[in-house]
């Protein structure tokens, strides 16, 4: 198998985290990632009984039978009126709340 990752992406994608790998975390989680990604190229590949590629696993992830749901339906509770949630808000810039940054400029 070639060489999917390189230690500036994993880097990249630690950055994006919020994680700070020292090198041979940056080593160890590249090569953990790989097999990952690999796993993922192996199921892509598979192929049925008969020979042919089965999409089967993936039609079910991706499709899933809609009679079948784990979820609530959504229902309005407890309705919380815009001005008397801006009266609790500490900073605010007319209807906005106003918060600290999360993202920096490199990202």
């Amino acid at each position: 198998m070639t060489e999917i990752l390189t230690n500036e992406t994993v880097k990249r994608v630690a950055e994006l985290a919020r994680l700070h790998l020292s090198d041979n975390e940056v080593q160890f989680y590249k090569s953990e990632l790989q097999k990952i990604l690999k796993a993922f190229q192996d199921l892509t590949q598979s192929k049925s009984h008969s020979g042919e590629r089965s999409d089967t696993l993936f039609k079910m992830i991706s499709q899933p039978e809609e009679s079948f749901s784990c979820m609530q339906k959504d229902t309005v509770q407890n309705v919380l009126h815009k001005a008397s949630f801006l009266n609790q808000v500490p900073d605010k810039e007319g209807a906005f709340v106003r918060v600290p940054a999360i993202l920096s400029s490199t990202t």
